[in-house]
């Protein structure tokens, strides 16, 4: 973040100190523009550039990542406790209108991407005729980037039995654990039998990074590059219905994306733009 923080107050100095300079040599900050689209490990996007100083270009865009993953999870409850309920209280069920003879044993849940990102982004090329530039700006975008959400009949039958259970203290029986259960965590639902959880990491994200090419190329079209990073913080786990961590890492991906994204908080940018100069 301090190495941030002194690039951009470098590049807004050198802007101050080069107004006088563009003045006596007529150049006309916004005279050029450009548009890009491009593909990286931010997604895919589009862009707009503008030339800012001979030596600075400015550009702005939008990405994001497109993902959904589904997958059936099973449904785990206290089968004891269900059948003593059905043959020791049917009429108080069918009071409630609880209906235990038609229990699913799987559930469906969707896991989708929340990774989109606005950009604001500085190109200061320290040689005007190479293409060479560092970078400095920000990303912003929803800080949720993963959200894994369902749910069914079944879930918000168990949990309304449970609820007719705690209301009913003389029947005897403690209220069960029911829902999806992974390793020793058990992801309960709300009362709509709604499972809700996700990723969570900042909305806004520092970036630095290098690159080859101009944000508006000299000729009619042209080719960037960049790497760099992202400084997205600590990614954290949220749920409205328990742990999830073991739920994302062990049916979501196998390749265990939940435990790599909470050791790192920086998010590596590598990204290819076509751009075509429009002014």
């Amino acid at each position: 973040m301090k190495s941030f923080k002194n690039l951009t107050a470098i590049i807004a100095l050198f802007l101050i100190l080069s107004i006088p300079a563009n003045a006596q040599l007529g150049f006309k900050p916004f005279k050029h523009f450009s548009v890009g689209v491009e593909l990286g490990t931010t997604g895919v996007g589009f862009e707009v550039g503008t030339t800012l100083h001979s030596m600075v270009n400015l550009r702005g865009g939008f990405t994001f990542i497109p993902y959904t993953y589904s997958t059936d999870f099973d449904i785990d409850y206290d089968f004891s406790a269900v059948n003593e309920l059905r043959e020791r209280y049917s009429s108080e069920l069918a009071q409630a209108g609880i209906n235990l003879n038609n229990l699913n044993s799987t559930v469906d849940l969707d896991a989708k991407s929340g990774i989109y990102n606005g950009k604001i982004l500085v190109d200061f090329h320290p040689i005007p005729t190479s293409g060479f530039h560092v970078t400095a700006g920000l990303y912003f975008g929803k800080d949720r980037i993963v959200t894994v959400e369902g749910g069914s009949e079944t879930l918000k039958t168990l949990y309304d039995a449970n609820i007719l259970i705690q209301n009913n203290p003389g029947w005897g029986i403690q209220p069960f654990d029911a829902g999806i259960v992974i390793g020793d965590n058990t992801i309960e639902p709300d009362a709509r039998g709604y499972i809700d959880a996700g990723i969570k990491i900042n909305k806004v994200k520092p970036y630095v990074g290098i690159g080859f090419g101009r944000a508006v190329p000299k000729k009619r079209v042209g080719v960037q590059f960049d790497m760099g990073c992202m400084f997205h913080g600590k990614p954290t786990i949220i749920s409205k219905n328990g742990d999830v961590t073991d739920l994302l890492n062990d049916e979501l991906d196998s390749s265990g994306f939940v435990d790599i994204m909470n050791k790192i908080t920086v998010y590596p940018v590598l990204s290819l733009r076509v751009t075509g100069r429009i002014l």
